[in-house]
């Protein structure tokens, strides 16, 4: 699902577990309706949100 170093960057940038960003990351996923992390960036960027 995901690439898992930029999932320990993240985790790493936000001092949170690995296991919390993908949790964070699936859910976010779901709501957007989104397959990959590259459909959620194009959304939130169409959005105006990047």
């Amino acid at each position: 699902m995901q690439c898992p170093a930029v999932t320990i960057q993240i985790a790493d940038d936000l001092s949170v577990s690995q296991s919390t960003v993908k949790v964070h990351l699936s859910r976010i996923m779901t709501k957007l309706d989104a397959a990959n992390r590259t459909q959620v960036a194009l959304i939130t960027h169409d959005a105006g949100l990047t």
